[in-house]
């Protein structure tokens, strides 16, 4: 349009003047166009560099700034451009009218028509090539803010990618510092449940303690209280007359405490005195297995163990009794009466020696001795023997049936008729003594 109206001025301004048209002007003209090209190729130029540190501030931080302002500058820069070509063309056409009226050149109409259109192509064609390249460029700036605009979505994307991570970051800092808080708090309780379960563990244990106080005073008390009637029926039986209720009293005792050594041991006492031997036996054997060191229990044994007819048994026990006690006098006189029935005549002859030197008024001692006396037909000896155990003791019957014995002894041996008698006599007297103090019963 702007170059149709200006053609149609040069038009009439030739016509009105009526001049002719030279080529030098327009070879200046020429130059002027060239000049105008060069504007815009610099233009372009200026545009492409531009544009180049456009894209260098792709990635600044106002990056849609940039790309805005870098729109807002082609798009002034195009309208520069056609604004100046259409300044250009009017000062052409003025300049070309005003050659055309000075020189009057001759050439007429069709020279000025020739030229315009000459340069009209020439000009069309580095307009198209200026707006060819403007477009360009506007096509470059377009796809670098295009480009801007896929960085900016992807720096959008990223930035709502870090948004995302950083809330994700946040809740997760936020679930751990909960967690953590969580386990200070668990750890809290914990101490507290540790403390509490110390504190029931000592309380336990305190009650433990008491209920094992409790426990223990209760078994001391049922200890005691069991041990008091232990000792009621012991001191009951021991006292007690009647052998049988005695031995009743002792069996209870054992009922309550059945390791009781010494209940068994005089339990066999008043058995073997009632004549039960083979029980009074068994108590015996059960007091030794009680206390192993009781010396009296094996003496007993072996009494029981003679009597039975074990005289080796018997033995034994007197040796071991012995051996657990050897200051008791019963013990070697014991002995020395299984040592003389089994013919060990000196042996027993020791053991009564001992037995007297241990207990010089011991009766049974001499008695004893004095029989082992008769057999090794020291008479004399013999009723020195009987005589002492009589003067200990007047109702041992048993002396004077050994002394009766001995009388007999002598009046054999005595050749004095007289001596005889009265050797007759004294024994007849011992034999009455002892049928007095035996009821008749022979041993």
């Amino acid at each position: 349009m702007r170059r149709n109206i200006l053609l149609t001025l040069l038009l009439v301004l030739i016509t009105t003047v009526g001049v002719r048209a030279e080529v030098v002007p327009i070879q200046k003209q020429s130059v002027g166009t060239h000049a105008v090209t060069t504007n815009q190729q610099e233009t372009i130029l200026q545009l492409q560099e531009e544009n180049k540190k456009l894209k260098e501030q792709l990635e600044r931080t106002e990056m849609d700034k940039e790309i805005q302002r870098c729109r807002d500058y082609v798009d002034r820069k195009a309208n520069d451009i056609n604004d100046n070509l259409s300044h250009w063309l009017v000062i052409l056409s003025v300049v070309v009218g005003a050659i055309i009226t000075i020189l009057g050149g001759g050439l007429g109409v069709l020279a000025p028509l020739y030229l315009n259109r000459k340069n009209d192509k020439v000009m069309q064609t580095k307009l198209k090539e200026a707006t060819k390249q403007a477009e360009k460029a506007k096509e470059q700036a377009e796809k670098a803010a295009r480009q801007v605009e896929t960085v900016t979505n992807q720096a959008e994307k990223a930035a709502a990618q870090v948004t995302t991570a950083t809330e994700q970051i946040a809740t997760a800092t936020s679930q751990v510092q909960e967690a953590k808080n969580q386990v200070t708090t668990a750890k809290e309780y914990a101490e507290k449940a540790g403390q509490a379960l110390t504190a029931i563990e000592a309380l336990k244990k305190q009650v433990d303690t008491i209920q094992t106080k409790i426990n223990e005073d209760k078994t001391k008390a049922e200890d005691a209280a069991k041990a008091a009637k232990v000792s009621q029926l012991f001191a009951e039986a021991f006292n007690e007359k009647d052998s049988s209720k005695a031995i009743d009293l002792y069996t209870q005792l054992l009922a309550l405490n059945p390791d009781n050594a010494d209940a068994y041991y005089n339990r066999g006492n008043v058995r073997y005195d009632l004549g039960d031997k083979s029980g009074a036996l068994s108590d015996y054997d059960k007091s030794i297995s009680l206390n192993p060191d009781d010396a009296e229990a094996y003496n007993n044994r072996g009494v029981v163990r003679y009597d039975l007819g074990d005289k080796s048994g018997a033995l034994s026990d007197y040796d071991k009794s012995i051996e657990l006690n050897p200051d008791d006098a019963t013990a070697y006189n014991n002995r020395g009466v299984v040592k003389h029935k089994l013919g060990d005549k000196s042996g027993a002859l020791s053991d009564y020696d001992k037995s007297i030197s241990l207990k010089p008024d011991y009766a049974e001692a001499y008695n004893n001795r004095g029989w082992l006396k008769i057999d090794l037909d020291d008479l004399a000896g013999s009723l020195s023997d009987c005589n002492r155990a009589i003067s200990l003791k007047p109702d041992y019957a048993e002396t004077y049936d050994s002394r009766a014995v001995c009388y007999r002894k002598m009046a054999e041996k005595e050749t004095d008729e007289e001596k005889k008698k009265e050797y007759i006599a004294l024994a007849k007297a011992d034999e009455k003594k002892y049928n007095e103090l035996t009821g008749g019963k022979k041993k």
